[in-house]
């Protein structure tokens, strides 16, 4: 007031001021959030807001004198608890508002996993007029401590889980169609006139290391491209599937021809007839079919590792081949042909240890020698190999693959060695003593007979004899 020169008391309104002091017994418009109304008892505390001491300026309405609330006189003052933290809701912004719209939080979950609350979270998908946000749902599982088997390693297990391992149905076979993938099929061969075809046969009787280049070129000039592959499936049923201790000098034989298709025929012709032999179900009783698939196993790693050169998994994957012959009893002809073509890269530098491919299927070898009762033959071969491919079994690492597999039927197993069951102690234990009772009864019976004798002996005066 005495800075507009108005006298004391007065209200200021020649300044042009809008604020008028309000009466004494009116009410302000605006209380205290946290203080409670009520009438004021006798000798209640007050609480007083003091005016300020200093005129508005006069182009801002000056504020009404709040009076002091009474509060009652022991109660105490209640405040208002602040609301608890709360995920917000944004909402998208609205171009023709130029502001961003906050709505009210939604209600907290108190069940949230680890302490975090179950809410939606709603961001902006688009800055379009009009496009609402699309809501992202925080998972249940955040938060949630991941539950692991007790002394596992912690890593997640590829692919779904496996049931409990089950016992090969009796009489199966091996499954060609996942062992060879494209087939075998025999190459079609139009075998040349009879004088041709004893011709050939005559220079292959007589062929040796010392006249090869001669024997090849007579071969060459009497086959034309169509008998090639007559003259392929002849070399693999006729000579390598029989003939062993021949292999380098067929190998050399079929180098020297320089002829790619005669090298592709042959190789036809090795997968088919191997496709016969693991089919034919006397594999495991016949020991001339078993001989002919060795063979034919060796002469296959001599062609294609030897020389560097893979075995294709759509021509013949081994390890399922291993894997099938372990559920089928077929192991006594599937682990010799596999180690004889293994045994073909000894002296590579591709596919020898530590080649990937060669160690993966060494692991299962492995795991084939420390299966329980598996005969000696078996476990003979996969040694040989260990020591032209320069291993020690216990160093070749086991990836459990045969644990995925069906278990096979050990009883009349041609791969297996099943001891008989031992008979039960109690009944040994009776068989025995029956035994010795009937031994032990008949001197028993021989003595009341001596006795009865001595008995009567002395009664007739004859001296008995003991």
């Amino acid at each position: 007031d005495e800075a507009v020169g108005a006298p004391p008391g007065t209200s200021g309104a020649a300044g042009g001021a809008g604020g008028m002091a309000a009466p004494p017994g009116d009410l302000p418009q605006a209380l205290d959030v946290g203080a409670t109304v009520g009438p004021p008892p006798t000798g209640a505390a007050t609480v007083a807001v003091a005016p300020s001491s200093t005129a508005p300026s006069s182009a801002l309405p000056q504020p009404r004198p709040t009076q002091a609330v009474p509060v009652p006189k022991g109660q105490p003052v209640s405040l208002v608890t602040p609301p608890a933290a709360q995920s917000l809701t944004l909402s998208p912004v609205d171009p023709g508002a130029g502001q961003t719209a906050v709505p009210p939080p939604a209600p907290v979950d108190p069940a949230g996993l680890g302490g975090v609350p179950s809410s939606t979270v709603a961001g902006a998908s688009s800055l379009a007029p009009g496009t609402g946000a699309s809501p992202i749902s925080v998972p249940a599982a955040v938060g949630q401590a991941v539950q692991r088997p007790a002394g596992g390693s912690g890593r997640s297990e590829r692919g779904p889980a496996r049931a409990a391992a089950t016992v090969c149905p009796p009489g199966r076979g091996l499954l060609m169609e996942l062992i060879m993938p494209i087939g075998a099929e025999a190459p079609a061969a139009s075998p040349p006139p009879d004088m041709v075809v004893q011709r050939v046969h005559l220079a292959l009787n007589n062929v040796s290391m010392s006249n090869l280049e001669q024997k090849v070129s007579e071969t060459r000039t009497m086959l034309s491209v169509e008998h090639l592959a007559w003259f392929g499936s002849y070399l693999v049923t006729k000579r390598i599937s029989t003939q062993a201790n021949f292999h380098q000098l067929y190998l050399a034989f079929v180098l020297k021809m320089e002829t790619p298709e005669l090298m592709m025929s042959i190789l036809a012709s090795v997968f088919h007839n191997v496709a016969i032999l693991l089919s034919s179900p006397k594999i495991t009783t016949s020991t001339s079919d078993r001989s002919l698939l060795k063979n034919l196993g060796s002469w296959l790693g001599q062609m294609t590792l030897a020389r560097n050169k893979p075995i294709l998994q759509r021509n013949l994957d081994m390890k399922e081949l291993l894997c099938q012959g372990y559920e089928t009893g077929r192991l006594i002809a599937v682990t010799p042909f596999v180690a004889k073509i293994l045994e073909g890269g000894k002296d590579t530098r591709v596919f020898r240890p530590p080649n990937p491919w060669i160690m993966g299927l060494m692991g299962v070898m492995h795991e084939l020698y420390d299966l329980d009762d598996l005969k000696m033959n078996i476990r003979f071969e996969i040694e040989v190999l260990c020591k032209h491919l320069g291993l020690k079994i216990d160093d070749v690492p086991k990836h459990g693959v045969l644990v995925h597999r069906l278990q096979p039927r050990k009883e009349k197993n041609p791969d297996f060695n099943v001891r008989a069951p031992a008979s039960s102690g109690p009944a040994v234990d009776a068989a025995g003593g029956a035994a010795a009772g009937g031994a032990g009864a008949a001197p028993s019976a021989a003595a009341v007979a001596s006795g009865t004798q001595s008995g009567a002996s002395s009664a007739a005066g004859t001296p008995a004899v003991s």
